[in-house]
């Protein structure tokens, strides 16, 4: 039986990781002086999670919460459950802020979530846990890479297309397009990239590089 995946919420991985990007990146180590010590808390319940995460594309945080908070009061024990979501109408899912597409997408994850087998994620290497999310109509690999980084503390993840990497990536470094934050963190931040990212979400927002961006997602 293979050995799992490492996982950042190991302290001794995590402590691996930052003394890395230290060293490596000059510009990422004033950050991670700033920010103060590297913090991912585990999200436990897969399935929430990629609630949540459908719910937060392309919104603020502070919409995201509003909106998860009222899905979750909608449903009988204020759990997001795949019977739960399930059994809820589609009007009442939108009735909670949700759009008809994203109301859809909701109901596809619920129908989806035995063929899921998220209990087996843990042990799963990153591109299958990424190809079975990805599967399902309306999760996308932004979301995968949300379930790879906060449900399992992968430590090799980075969303590039992400609005507060893109923002952060522009106010220290100075790139304006995707293909140099790639090169960058291909050449500088492997195999620690989603610190890296941790670090760009929380510069966002204890700098206030942009209005509208505060917390990292989910």
């Amino acid at each position: 039986m293979s050995e799992p995946p490492p996982s950042l919420f190991d302290s001794d991985v995590a402590a691996t990781a930052v003394h890395a990007l230290r060293d490596a990146d000059p510009v990422l180590c004033g950050v991670i002086d700033r920010v103060g010590p590297f913090r991912l808390q585990p999200e436990r319940d897969l399935f929430a999670l990629l609630v949540r995460v459908v719910i937060s594309q392309q919104i603020s945080m502070a919409a995201a919460k509003t909106v998860a908070g009222r899905l979750k009061a909608a449903t009988p024990r204020g759990r997001f459950t795949a019977k739960a979501l399930n059994d809820l109408p589609i009007e009442e899912i939108r009735a909670c802020g949700l759009s008809g597409v994203k109301a859809g997408y909701v109901k596809n994850l619920a129908a989806a979530a035995r063929s899921l087998r998220l209990k087996e994620f843990p042990t799963l290497p990153d591109a299958e846990v990424a190809a079975r999310v990805t599967a399902v109509k309306g999760l996308g690999p932004w979301t995968a890479r949300m379930v790879l980084m906060f449900g399992l503390g992968r430590p090799d993840v980075l969303p590039v297309g992400d609005l507060g990497i893109r923002n952060a990536a522009r106010s220290l470094y100075g790139f304006d397009a995707i293909p140099p934050l790639s090169a960058h963190a291909a050449d500088t931040w492997a195999p620690w990239r989603t610190v890296a990212a941790w670090y760009l979400w929380r510069h966002i927002d204890t700098a206030d590089v942009t209005e509208g961006l505060n917390d990292y997602p989910v």
